[in-house]
């Protein structure tokens, strides 16, 4: 159609983890007695026998006088286990007092048994005469080492939260090295009850427990706790481990200590610091000694620095290495981590730092690994903010291939669209503000309405291996450039631009019977039954009015 004239007018380290997680201590608060009991248990291979506790008590400790056995050489156990738990517990049978050892719990039935290693197969019996046990009504908790921490008491409730029953509460605890005590209810705020205070009568007293890993004791006889002793070391510019302060004697000198399995060293600022082993892949920066940065693969050091004389579990490297799945390289003398999706350490790089190795430029992966390219990595171009273009990402400064197209198809998923000069050039989008080179669905279109006049645009992909689809004017649109909109096709039109249309079917050049003026286009491609009116298609029997004149479309 066209048109024809009328008359018509717009982006630390804890050092609690250093302790193994799975090390945990039971604390117990209960209500005590000690009770004892003559009987009569007949044990012998095939025969345990029950001894009732009491109903449901709290059981902290429990021994037994043998009356007689009879073994045939070799050796004899005494075995418990509570209730119907199959976990058992056994201690040679040696002498008439036996204290077998228990972490406390709930229980109302002692179960013993024997086990024998008899010479020639003889036959073995115990007499059991006496049972003694302490316990009570209460409850019992399991902390594990990590849980208790290191800046402080860590409180577990009030005793009343334990047990009912009024009257003298012990609280205990079954290893040696959490301790576990009585925080005063009535006491004055910030005034902290001695450690050794286990025992008590008032409800609303407080459990609180702390890590003593060294055992130490203060003047009245009190373990002191960790975190105490390590608040003095830090004040002293000092780091604490395990009960050990780093540049206190024995672990004075700047060195690795075997006992410990940990460096002693001295950060940029003096302050000594330890550096453990069991620290796998946490980067250590000790400036001042041994003048380094380090890192533990768990049996040894790695740094990038020369190695001090007589420094041992030390040893210098150079591309990468590979730690708890992270990879590691020198930026000079400093180690860089490959952070990932989950540094180990502070400084750790992100995902998309480059680095050079060996002289070649490495990007950091969402895996932890320095990798030259994430063509094949979704993951890591995702998250380095990179552009997915559905087998290849878009945007890697050291990427060789930094000019490419890839089909898209829906069920790759990604970003519709191609690349160029590592720059992301979305389907439906022209390159460089060059409007005659379209990206369609990966691939990229030149708009070339007359072959006897050629683009100058064919030389922006000199060299890149990407050969332009060339379009003549109008004709069929590519169809669903864009994935949404109301113009989602695109045509090329006579004037050597791509133009967005919405009609699907044939297209051809139609002019406008005004002078253009401003951004109107003498030429489009429009449908066999609609008119060009400089911006647009328009139907059938539209009227146009330009000035003082209207047009009307047929």
């Amino acid at each position: 159609m066209s048109w024809f004239r009328g008359v018509f007018s717009v982006l630390f380290m804890v050092l609690c983890s250093l302790l193994v997680s799975a090390q945990s201590a039971t604390i117990s608060v209960v209500s005590l007695r000690d009770q004892s009991q003559s009987t009569y248990l007949y044990l012998h291979p095939s025969q345990p026998q029950y001894f009732s506790l009491g109903s449901d008590v709290v059981v902290t400790k429990i021994s037994v006088r043998s009356h007689s056995s009879y073994y045939g050489g070799g050796s004899l156990s005494l075995c418990l286990s509570f209730d119907s738990d199959a976990a058992q517990t056994c201690v040679p049978l040696q002498g008439s007092d036996i204290n077998i050892p228990i972490v406390p719990r709930k229980a109302s039935t002692a179960v013993f048994s024997v086990r024998g290693d008899v010479e020639y197969g003889g036959y073995y019996y115990v007499y059991i005469n006496q049972v003694s046990w302490t316990s009570g009504p209460g409850s019992s908790v399991s902390r594990t080492y990590s849980s208790i921490g290191q800046s402080g008491p860590v409180q577990l409730g009030s005793a009343r939260d334990f047990v009912a029953q009024q009257g003298t509460v012990t609280v205990s605890s079954s290893d040696s090295k959490v301790v576990a005590w009585f925080q005063d209810a009535t006491a004055l705020v910030g005034t902290v009850s001695p450690t050794s205070r286990t025992s008590t009568t008032h409800p609303d007293d407080k459990v609180q427990v702390c890590l003593n890993t060294d055992g130490n004791k203060d003047s009245q006889g009190a373990p002191v706790c960790d975190y105490v002793d390590a608040q003095n070391c830090n004040s002293r510019n000092r780091d604490w481990l395990l009960g050990h302060c780093c540049g206190d004697a024995p672990y004075a000198g700047c060195g690795f200590y075997g006992d410990l399995q940990a460096l002693c060293g001295q950060d940029a600022s003096g302050r000594f610091r330890w550096a453990p082993l069991s620290s796998v892949g946490v980067i250590f920066s000790l400036d001042t000694c041994p003048k380094a940065d380090v890192v533990s693969n768990g049996q040894k050091f790695f740094t990038c620095s020369d190695v001090p004389a007589g420094m041992s579990n030390l040893e210098k490297f150079q591309g990468k290495v590979a730690i708890g799945g992270h990879e590691y390289a020198c930026e000079g003398a400093r180690v860089a981590e490959c952070g990932g999706s989950s540094p180990f350490s502070a400084g750790a790089k992100k995902v998309g730092a480059s680095l050079t190795i060996g002289g070649l430029v490495y990007q950091c992966g969402a895996d932890g690994t320095w990798k030259q390219s994430f063509d094949a990595d979704k993951a890591s171009c995702v998250a380095a903010g990179l552009k997915w273009t559905g087998s290849k990402c878009c945007g890697e400064l050291a990427d060789s291939l930094s000019t490419y197209e890839d089909q898209y198809d829906p069920a790759r998923g990604g970003d519709p669209g191609g690349c160029f000069k590592s720059s992301f050039v979305a389907s439906g989008s022209s390159v460089a503000g060059n409007k005659d080179v379209v990206n369609y669905r990966g691939k990229f279109y030149l708009c070339e309405p007359d072959p006897s006049k050629p683009s100058t645009s064919v030389q922006l992909f000199q060299g890149t291996g990407v050969s332009l689809v060339k379009s003549g004017a109008c004709g069929s649109p590519l169809q669903n450039a864009l994935l949404s909109g109301s113009l989602p096709h695109v045509v090329c039109a006579p004037g050597g631009s791509w133009q967005f249309v919405s009609r699907t079917e044939l297209h051809f050049a139609k002019s406008i019977a005004w002078q253009p003026f401003g951004v109107l286009e003498r030429d489009g491609c429009c449908p066999e039954q609609q008119c060009w009116d400089g911006l647009r298609c328009r139907d059938r029997n539209e009227y146009q009015t330009v000035g003082s004149r209207g047009y009307k479309c047929r």
